[in-house]
């Protein structure tokens, strides 16, 4: 009993709802919020919707604790960076790696509809507003201790550097496909693409990405470093 109740349902609740949050975070991102439906989300778990709504009552909570799962997970790894690099400009380009990382499989219908969903356009805005003041703090550092150009003006410096974020991310990255259930190939003009396949295509796609990511921080970088 005592087995039971510690590794028992209360373990295989927490990892469905985890199953759960990974497919939805998925098809949040790629599909949006109007396009995620509940039915094919808990076919990709395999489950019954019932077994979905037992963990979360609305699709809205259900969508709005995986944005808040990937944002919290930002917020970390922001913190993680500025505890561990010292050079305040190897800390910037970590940050907007970690950005390009995070958001890599958004597609246009999640920002889209995040206009509509004030829940969802709260939790990004807050994660974006807490980014920007680090990465400010951070460009304040670095004039600071004469790494960088004096007489920068730090919010300029980082609308630079997102701004070349998005201007990469957006339209290098394919229009991915929505995701295949397990063990289902997907017919995309040809021969079947299997999940495994997509999933490939797309780290690659996303290594390109960050490629390219590196050599335009290394330019802004470079005239932002003093001398």
């Amino acid at each position: 009993m005592l087995d039971l109740f510690l590794g028992g349902k209360p373990m295989q609740r927490h990892s469905l709802k985890t199953r759960i949050l990974d497919h939805a975070e998925t098809r949040l991102l790629i599909q949006g919020y109007r396009g995620m439906r509940v039915d094919e989300l808990a076919r990709d778990v395999g489950i019954s919707k019932r077994t979905l709504y037992e963990q979360f009552r609305t699709k809205e909570q259900m969508a709005r604790e995986a944005l808040a799962r990937l944002v919290d997970g930002l917020d970390l790894g922001v913190d993680q960076i500025l505890a561990r690099e010292a050079d305040e400009a190897e800390q910037l380009r970590a940050i907007v790696l970690l950005m390009c990382r995070r958001y890599a499989r958004a597609q246009p219908p999640f920002y889209r509809d995040l206009e509509t969903t004030p829940s969802l356009t709260e939790l990004i805005e807050g994660s974006q507003r807490r980014t920007c003041e680090k990465i400010d703090e951070v460009i304040r550092a670095g004039i600071a201790s004469g790494r960088f150009r004096t007489g920068l003006e730090p919010a300029l410096v980082r609308t630079t550097f997102l701004a070349a974020c998005e201007a990469l991310l957006r339209p290098q990255l394919p229009k991915a496909p929505a995701p295949v259930p397990p063990g289902e190939p997907r017919q995309v003009g040809g021969p079947a693409v299997s999940e495994e396949a997509q999933s490939d295509m797309r780290a690659s796609a996303e290594a390109a990405l960050e490629a390219t990511f590196t050599q335009v921080l290394d330019v802004i970088l470079n005239g932002v470093r003093q001398g």
